[in-house]
């Protein structure tokens, strides 16, 4: 194949303006890259600034990092409280529960402890021993007292109303400690 063939194939079979193998040069300046530009030298108080900051901003780095670390175990910390918290208020409920049946156990106990001791006294049984046989003669001396009193109310209607009829005075039964007038 000739130079002209070559170029005259290359025209019909490439869709690119630009000859095979690379693009005429750029005209204008150079671009950075190029190997003819030399990059500026950089002054050393620029430099010391750009460390400055780069050491500036790994230690505030550092810094975030090291805070969150303890933002972590923080958050671990306060679910830890969350979870004692719900547990703290769980056993509240279930020593109130329980305070509220030992104190309706205990007031049963005691009722039938006092309904016990009330029946023992009444019939004079060994629960109380002593208590039982003195309140039968106390309420024997009362019934006594009221079949006396209701015999003394009887006769005194018995003597009063013929008496009082006629208008006259009454000595009233020897039971009696005094004289009445009617």
């Amino acid at each position: 194949m000739t130079p002209d063939n070559f170029i005259q194939n290359q025209k019909q079979q490439s869709s690119t303006p630009y000859p095979y193998p690379y693009p005429p040069p750029f005209s204008g300046p150079q671009p950075v890259h190029f190997s003819q530009y030399t990059p500026p030298v950089a002054d050393s108080s620029i430099l010391s600034h750009i460390m400055h900051s780069i050491s500036s901003i790994d230690s505030r780095l550092s810094k975030l990092e090291s805070m969150d670390k303890k933002l972590d175990k923080f958050d671990g910390l306060c679910e830890a409280v969350d979870s004692l918290f719900t547990r703290v208020k769980t056993s509240e409920s279930d020593v109130k529960k329980t305070h509220y049946s030992i104190s309706n156990i205990k007031l049963d106990e005691l009722n039938a402890e006092k309904d016990n001791l009330w029946i023992a006294q009444a019939s004079g049984g060994s629960g109380s021993p002593g208590k039982g046989s003195k309140l039968k003669k106390e309420i024997a001396e009362i019934h006594k007292q009221n079949s006396e009193l209701k015999s003394t109310v009887s006769d005194l209607n018995l003597v009063i109303r013929p008496s009082l009829a006629h208008g006259c005075a009454v000595w009233l039964p020897s039971s009696a400690s005094s004289q009445q007038i009617l």
